[in-house]
């Protein structure tokens, strides 16, 4: 297979030698790099051009520098905050509103002429002013003074656009379109003549914005220009592929250059084509594993050693456009070895991970969680001790010091003094007795930080390239982070410093770059720009995915950018579509990807590249197409799955754990999967939670809870009646609720506009409809709202002795009418009346999709209990209340309040209680059975 790089090589030569003077511009600096290692191997004898990244050549022929994304950030803040004192929002806040900010700029810069800007910015604040109008009808004095500040923004946007790029021009840094909006200022004939360039070729690119046609067209005038596109025939002629549109127009805005089309004979070349239907992400991950692994382990048996084996290794590329899914991917490998090799050795990555991924966010997320909850008493400082033993099971701590921290800490009381005795029992670990020294004086909180990390990093140098890249990068963002509030002499508490930190490692990632000779490449679309590969896999072919979301992050409505040129979403589907077909125009055998909308987690349609391949190419007698659906749990030997054993100290924990509280969301986590149960209940590890722009699935049902608990706050222990429903089911006052809701639970969330705005009204008609529906149900009294009951199991268990089973959970709502207590719950998930029935107590311990029987089971086990013990008060002090348990789902309340139903279920009070403990007794035996393993499920 001849790639792109040979023929653009060959094509450029034979036009005309290249001279030490030629400019020769690529796309990434990956394709730099291997356009210079093929040419060196052409032209071994000869000088070589200049080769360049397109941003690395333009970023040569400016004076600004590109200033990194803390120091943007800072920038804007100072800003901003000149603008629009004592209405600026903190700086936790604005983090994610200025990275948007700063985002809009640099689209603007790159793609409106600066002629036109002004009248951008006026049509804007035009477009928001005509919104007045309706202004006038708010009477809230609350509501009146946040549309005032809405449409202020609006007004000093300008003000503040120009202001800012006046600050960063007097510290010569900036963001990409101001580069390139002042580099085509720049660009004079005596400026250009001074570079002495005698030639540029472009090679590879795609899209180009308007900033950088300009600057192209300046150059051109004086030195010759030429394009070499990487696009096949079959895209550039098929006026219905998105995948040319780009081309097409920066070839025709730029007449007067030299174009070339190499193209790849993408219709002619004979390809196999695998499309694989998984179950889940994690499938995807474990099905490629196991075709590499596969693949490796035929090349390996017809090789005599490891030079043989490399050879007949093909080039592989491994493209994720859901970078999550790196660490699972990498983990789905073989452990196996090849001539003494590990996979690792014929492995590049060159991509980036969110460091929100990586064990040292985690680690960091811990040490500083426990800063924010840490108590002050007689200046002793108090932790809890399950958090920082959690802390000390981290990868990052010695072995020894694990050991030891359980040890110590098996039979403490619930908070952990830190004093002289707690520190001399680490002395050997220094990452412990920083991070012990910052929880406990946390003045100098980044300094301290900093210090923490050098300790980690000292002892994970060249151990684990991930998870060091990882230290680096985190470092040197704090250590920006900590210089740049020094210099602007920002003073921020340390909780707010806290939050703003973690927020800023949120957004960034760490770029991982390697060996780019490797065999086996992993990497994401845009890093595999120019290059060519024999095999091909891509993940995650899904829509939202791949192509993205039909959403971009930004503050300009979509008409106006329309109007002015600047980027939508379908300019980004064009780009995607280009880089998925030009990815697999070369190779040999492709295999995509993608998961089932019906069985995963993310719920999204096959990938529209998908549904072409299939419409397009079967017509075509070089294709072969496969199509596998893989519905079953993969099964692969080889690669091993995670499993802990039960050893006397972790049955300690959860025997522990079981006396302290089990909720049935514990019971059903461990069903599902017990390694997430041991993680989350046993040592104490979350998984952390990005922050959304908009309203996600969690947050919805969050809002709906606490909404309906405003509703009944003034009828706890009162009968609500029809005429109370009626009252309460005002549109206005409704939506006035859930505005506030939203507030209190999601800060800094704006849902003035888009699908916020719609959210907020789903909310609203969802409430107004369960109302309408329990209205039929009154007068009903309520016993209790959000309340937690509990109760205690003495139990016998083999080996273990006598423990005593706390049972806890937390009901929504309990309410009582026609001689029945209700306990109430309610859902703003899918609606599956399968899921509600069972046979027996065994399908409930061991399907975790009957997770609802379990919720449900103890919800009407612990009212039975409260009734025993006296502590339900009805108002007819009836005894013989029946306790129906149920739910209602927001997605189908038609169907009105959903019971469970158990085949052996019994129906007499006191032999449901029995009928139930046995269920907790089973549980309990199971878990704290040390011949059980914890093993990790894999859907």
């Amino acid at each position: 297979m001849q790639t792109f790089i040979e023929k653009s090589i060959e094509q450029i030569i034979t036009k005309s030698l290249p001279t030490p003077s030629t400019y020769i511009i690529l796309p990434t600096r990956r394709a730099r790099k291997k356009w210079q290692e093929k040419y060196s191997e052409n032209r071994k004898a000869e000088l070589l051009p200049r080769i360049l990244a397109i941003s690395d050549f333009l970023e040569n022929l400016s004076d600004i520098v590109i200033a990194d994304q803390v120091t943007l950030l800072l920038e804007l803040y100072q800003v901003y905050k000149k603008i629009f004192q004592e209405n600026t929002e903190n700086i936790q806040t604005f983090i994610y509103f200025g990275n948007t900010l700063i985002q809009d700029f640099n689209r603007i810069d790159l793609n409106i002429p600066k002629d036109k800007i002004q009248n951008f910015f006026e049509y804007l604040t035009a477009s928001k002013a005509i919104e007045r109008w309706g202004g006038n009808y708010i009477t809230n004095s609350k509501q009146k003074k946040q549309v005032y500040q809405y449409f202020n923004y609006w007004e000093k946007l300008q003000i503040v656009y120009i202001n800012y790029k006046k600050e960063l021009e007097k510290k010569n840094i900036g963001y990409r379109g101001l580069l390139y909006q002042k580099l085509n200022k720049k660009l004079s004939i005596t400026y250009i003549e001074k570079q002495k360039i005698d030639r540029i070729c472009f090679i590879g690119l795609n899209q180009l914005s308007l900033s950088e046609v300009l600057i192209i067209k300046k150059l051109n005038k004086q030195i010759p220009t030429e394009f070499y596109w990487d696009i096949d025939d079959y895209l550039l002629e098929n006026d219905q592929q998105e995948a040319g549109i780009h081309i097409k127009k920066s070839i025709k805005k730029l007449p007067n250059a030299y174009h070339k089309t190499i193209t790849s004979n993408f219709s002619k070349r004979k390809q196999t084509i695998k499309l694989i239907e998984t179950n889940s992400n994690i499938h995807q991950v474990k099905t490629i594993g196991q075709i590499i692994t596969n693949r490796l382990e035929e090349i390996k048996e017809k090789s005599e050693n490891l030079e043989d084996f490399s050879k007949k290794l093909k080039t592989t590329i491994i493209i994720l456009p859901n970078e999550t899914l790196l660490l699972p991917l990498l983990n789905s490998f073989s452990s196996g070895k090849y001539f003494n090799k590990p996979i690792n050795y014929f492995l590049n990555i060159t991509m980036g991970i969110p460091l929100s991924q990586t064990a040292t966010f985690n680690y960091l997320t811990q040490l500083l969680n426990l800063i924010n909850n840490k108590i002050i008493q007689k200046r002793e400082t108090k932790i809890l001790t399950s958090k920082i033993q959690a802390l000390f099971s981290h990868q990052f701590i010695q072995k020894e010091t694990q050991a030891k921290a359980d040890e110590l800490f098996n039979n403490a009381p619930a908070y952990t003094t830190i004093d002289n005795q707690l520190k001399s029992s680490f002395l050997q670990d220094e990452t412990v007795q920083k991070s012990l020294g910052l929880i406990e004086k946390d003045d100098e909180l980044l300094i301290k930080t900093l210090e923490v990390l050098e300790t980690i990093i000292e002892k994970q140098h060249k151990t684990n390239t991930l998870e060091y890249q990882s230290l680096i990068e985190t470092y040197k963002t704090i250590k920006s982070l900590d210089q740049k509030l020094n210099k602007i002499q920002q003073k921020i508490e340390t909780k707010a410093l806290i939050e703003l930190t973690l927020k800023i490692l949120k957004t960034t990632s760490v770029s991982l770059v390697g060996d780019p000779k490797q065999k086996i490449q992993i990497m994401g679309m845009l890093e595999a720009r120019s290059l060519d590969f024999e095999e091909v896999y891509i993940l995650s072919a899904n829509e939202g995915t791949l192509p993205s979301k039909k959403q971009i992050e930004t503050t300009i409505p979509y008409d106006i950018a329309l109007n002015f040129g600047l980027p939508t979403y379908y300019d980004r589907d064009a780009s995607t579509a280009y880089n998925f077909y030009r990815i697999i125009q070369r190779s040999e055998k492709i295999t995509i990807t993608y998961t089932d909308p019906f069985t995963s987690e993310n719920g999204k349609e096959k990938s529209r590249y998908i549904l072409q391949i299939k419409e397009e190419l079967p017509n075509n007698t070089n294709k072969t197409i496969i199509e596998k659906r893989l519905t079953s749990k993969i099964n692969i030997s080889s690669i091993p799955v995670q499993k802990i054993k039960k050893t006397e100290n972790l049955i300690s924990k959860i025997k522990k754990q079981l006396e302290y509280g089990i909720s049935p969301s514990a019971i059903n986590l461990y069903t599902r999967n017990p390694i997430d149960f041991f993680l989350k209940y046993i040592i104490n590890v979350n998984q952390s939670e990005e922050r959304q722009e908009t309203i996600n699935n969690k947050d919805f049902g969050t809002v709906i809870h606490e909404a309906l608990d405003k509703i009944y706050d003034n009828f706890t222990e009162k009968w609500i009646t029809q005429e109370h429903i009626a009252e309460i089911n005002n549109t206005n006052r409704l939506e006035n609720l859930v505005r506030e809701t939203i507030e209190s639970n999601i800060n800094g969330l704006s849902f003035e506009k888009g699908r916020n705005e719609i959210s907020l009204e789903i909310i609203t008609k969802l409430l107004q409809n369960y109302l309408q529906v329990i209205k039929k149900n009154a007068p009903y009294y309520i016993i209790s709202k959000e309340k937690t009951y509990n109760a205690t199991i003495p139990m016998q268990i083999d080996e273990i002795g006598e423990i005593k089973f706390k049972i806890i959970g937390k009901a929504d709502l309990v309410d009582y009418a026609n001689g029945n207590i209700r306990v109430v719950d309610y859902k703003t998930g899918k609606f599956d009346k399968p899921s509600l029935k069972a046979e027996n107590l065994e399908e409930i311990l061991t399907n975790y999709k009957k997770e609802k029987i379990v919720q449900l089971l103890t919800y009407k086990y612990l009212i039975y209990k409260q009734i025993q013990i006296d502590k339900i008060k009805l108002p007819d002090k009836n005894p013989n209340a029946n306790v129906i348990p149920g739910f209602y789902f927001f997605r189908a309340l038609k169907e009105e309040f959903q019971q469970y139903q158990i085949k052996e279920e019994p129906s007499k009070p006191l032999e449901f209680q029995a009928f139930a403990e046995t269920f907790y007794l089973t549980f309990a035996s199971q878990i704290l059975n040390p011949d059980n393993l914890l093993v990790e499920t894999i859907y």
